[in-house]
């Protein structure tokens, strides 16, 4: 894992290995470089998951991300002065970073999700009870009416839930 200042939120944060992609440069050659590069490692196989948008309300970006496996180190990794590297820990070491906010950005955090869920060890499907059908989450990240500026709010909920 990373651990990197991020002006916007004038905070460091603990991220996985990231970069952005060249122009013209295909998703996959710009994963292997940025694994390369931040890490020191190269990997037998890079797999594409599902490509995510981390806005689509106000920007076109999309996010690719990708499982290494096979990895090997190759090399001294080429950080810049702002970016520490560290191993990335067993998964529920990770899972407890995110509980205490420490691994907290959300770009990443999905990421994970979509890895896990590649590798197997997050089920496709969950079968719902009935007491469930009609589950209802909802996350207030900040609104107008909690004092917050800029914020959303995002709801989830199962087929068949009324509002």
């Amino acid at each position: 894992m990373i651990r990197q200042y991020r002006h916007g939120a004038k905070s460091i944060f603990t991220e996985l290995p990231c970069g952005g992609i060249e122009q013209g440069e295909p998703p996959e050659r710009a994963a292997a470089r940025e694994l390369l590069e931040e890490t020191g490692c190269v990997a037998d196989t890079l797999k594409a998951l599902p490509v995510m948008s981390p806005n689509p309300a106000r920007y076109s970006n999309r996010i690719h991300t990708f499982i290494a496996s096979g990895t090997r180190h190759v090399q001294q990794q080429q950080l810049d002065a702002r970016r520490t590297l560290s191993r990335i820990p067993p998964l529920p070491q990770v899972l407890s970073l995110i509980d205490s906010g420490s691994f907290s950005q959300a770009l990443h955090v999905s990421g994970l999700f979509l890895a896990l869920r590649g590798r197997g060890l997050i089920p496709t499907s969950i079968p719902l009870g009935r007491k469930l059908q009609r589950l209802l989450i909802a996350w207030n990240l900040g609104s107008p009416r909690n004092g917050s500026k800029n914020g959303s709010t995002f709801i989830l909920s199962t087929p068949g839930s009324r509002f």
